[in-house]
């Protein structure tokens, strides 16, 4: 179990922060920004593999985006082979449901921890910062893991989130997980609607997240709507940080500048018929409903 991520320690002495949220509602972009700290240690396309890369891994680099046509530069990925490494999910065990505190095991915990702690290590590192997907449905696993761990989640309206996901390239062969794995694709040719399929990721994984976070102490957790962020998204990268006090690094700011971030909701669903907007909110509706919002993005 720990044979490839088993070097180092399990003591951590450092702040961890889990960025958590359904696909596509801008966890990536939130990750990315708190990867461009100097002090911030991530898991990258190397160190998934190899955790003791991470010492070589660039200290805030002036914009993530530029990295991957960079075709050696490490940059911040979602880490699934390390996590997946230490417990295999959908398709290979997990399951169809999240998994909590009593689903870690003493060498799960042993692995994770000492895998974090590898990064962590590096010269500067100040504290580590993660965001993987899957993560939405192990927050209690991790947080039993991690009890120094803060947990950032942020939300975003169902309809452009479904219809996001809908586009990207991998949405067809996306495991589903409450359906014993079945893909997308599968689903979709037995005769099911992908709006429909995706509308229940969005609300299977905001529900998960928002009540496994109900069970962590308030001051490790906050929750976050995407419109929110994107509207003053230095005042709630102050408060991402707030979690683990510390303040929003210069390096932070100019990666923010260079972003030109902006609400693409109303691009997100441009192409969207009313009838797929109106199923997917029938689906998303009453968990839709915690965060305010309504029908119409």
């Amino acid at each position: 179990m720990t044979g490839r991520h088993g070097g180092g320690s399990a003591r951590i002495d450092k702040p961890i922060v889990f960025v958590v949220g359904s696909g596509r509602s801008g966890t990536t972009l939130l990750y990315e920004l708190l990867c461009s700290h100097p002090g911030a240690a991530w898991i990258s396309n190397y160190s998934q593999r190899w955790p003791a890369l991470s010492r070589f891994h660039p200290s805030a680099p002036s914009s993530f985006k530029g990295q991957p046509s960079r075709r050696w530069a490490p940059r911040p990925v979602e880490g699934y082979r390390l996590f997946d490494h230490v417990r295999p999910t959908v398709g290979a065990g997990m399951g169809d449901g999240p998994l909590g505190a009593v689903d870690l095991s003493i060498d799960e915990r042993t692995a994770l921890r000492r895998a974090v702690g590898t990064h962590l290590r590096t010269s500067k590192a100040t504290f580590f910062v993660n965001k993987n997907t899957r993560n939405t449905r192990r927050i209690g696993y991790l947080a039993a893991a991690f009890p120094e761990a803060r947990f950032a989640h942020i939300v975003r309206h169902p309809v452009p989130t479904a219809s996001s996901l809908m586009r990207v390239a991998f949405f067809a062969g996306l495991p589903v997980f409450w359906r014993n794995g079945r893909t997308v694709r599968d689903l979709v040719a037995g005769g099911e609607r992908p709006e429909v399929l995706a509308a229940e990721f969005w609300a299977r994984e905001t529900t998960s997240c928002h009540q496994a976070l109900r069970d962590i102490a308030e001051d490790r957790t906050l929750e976050i709507r995407y419109e929110d962020f994107v509207d003053r998204p230095l005042k709630h990268l102050d408060q991402v940080m707030g979690l683990i006090g510390m303040a929003v690094s210069p390096s932070m700011r100019l990666e923010l500048s260079a972003r030109m971030i902006s609400n693409r909701n109303g691009a997100g669903i441009r192409d969207l018929s009313s009838q797929a907007q109106t199923a997917i909110w029938e689906v998303s509706s009453s968990s839709a409903d915690a965060y305010g919002y309504g029908p119409t993005p």
